[in-house]
């Protein structure tokens, strides 16, 4: 049950929490937040999307995007409240409460509404009449294979995509900061561009979801990937503060629409019986390239001097690679 899947995510997130704000040792710190992390996943963005393309299929892109603006919503409350916290409590006591906030607020919310698929609670997608009722631990259809999907020409495709857009915003966001203080910006005010980029990404999420369900979606994947291409591109040559500010807030716009972009082409590929089956995989594939990333654009910027055009124009051809990918891949309407 996804509902037990969760609740058993939620509660490690929040003993996790707890265990930190007592932790002494630092390899101590380490390894619980290993715990808190792991806790995150269990309630967090790969059952939330599943449970959203299950319910959803006519209009899967718009929910997954309102579904995913959370996740920003709470990278801009979350640190002001964590501020507050400390501020009054201290950071372990701030971390403690945090903790039983986590377990306590979200676990009976999933107890309360989450529900795998509309068919479990006599509903069908998109408020259509069900076929049939299932019961909450029933499922008409078994895994795929873990070898057929690693071996479809098709996800092979959609993670090389996605491996080199995600992986390259990777080292932006890692380096985005450093880069605005180079033109002459304030430490302030390049982290206010980085808040920026994130609430454009709200704008970005919200419009490529609605398109995605109006539109043919690898049409839609390529103006994206092609319009964030060229936005970074345009990055390696620019010494303007005003262009890096403008292009910045754009950039996030584009990573914004990659999201419910995701979750709607491989719902249309792989349908939502293997949804998270699919996007699990996919996470795991990407995992060593996304890691990869941010210190190979370290890497350029040592050895060119911290020449960041350099380090710039050499990761757009991820973003060549991302659209040569794209001509490729077939996606079913």
């Amino acid at each position: 049950s996804v509902r037990t899947f969760m609740a058993v995510g939620a509660c490690v997130l929040g003993v996790g929490l707890a265990a930190v704000s007592r932790a002494e040792p630092l390899w101590l710190v380490g390894v619980l937040y290993f715990v808190v992390g792991t806790g995150s996943v269990l309630c967090g963005p790969l059952p939330s999307a599943t449970i959203v393309a299950n319910w959803y299929v006519d209009r899967r892109g718009r929910a997954l995007g309102i579904a995913m603006n959370g996740t920003t919503v709470g990278m801009a409350v979350m640190p002001v409240l964590a501020a507050s916290l400390i501020g009054w409590l201290g950071w372990r006591d701030a971390l403690l409460w945090m903790g039983v906030g986590a377990t306590g607020v979200i676990v009976p919310v999933i107890l309360r509404w989450v529900a795998l698929r509309p068919e479990h609670v006599g509903q069908g997608p998109d408020g259509s009449t069900p076929v049939q009722s299932l019961p909450a631990q029933a499922d008409e259809h078994r895994p795929l294979p873990t070898g057929q999907i690693l071996r479809d020409r098709r996800f092979q495709l959609i993670a090389g995509i996605y491996a080199c857009c995600f992986g390259a915003s990777t080292a932006l966001l890692v380096f985005i900061v450093s880069f605005a203080t180079s033109l002459g910006l304030t430490l302030q005010s390049g982290a206010l561009i980085l808040s920026g980029r994130a609430l454009s990404s709200v704008v970005g999420r919200t419009l490529c979801g609605e398109l995605a369900d109006r539109m043919d979606n690898r049409l839609l994947l390529g103006l994206v990937v092609s319009g964030y291409g060229a936005l970074w591109l345009a990055f390696s040559y620019t010494d303007s503060i005003w262009f890096f500010s403008v292009a910045a807030l754009a950039m996030g716009f584009f990573a914004g629409g990659l999201g419910p972009l995701q979750g709607s082409i491989i719902g249309k590929v792989f349908g939502r019986h293997v949804f998270s089956q699919v996007l699990g995989l996919k996470t795991g594939v990407m995992l060593p390239f996304n890691l990869l990333t941010a210190p190979l654009f370290g890497l350029l910027l040592d050895v060119s001097g911290d020449d960041y055009g350099f380090a710039f124009r050499c990761f757009f051809g991820l973003y060549a690679v991302a659209i040569v990918l794209v001509f490729f891949l077939r996606i079913p309407e």
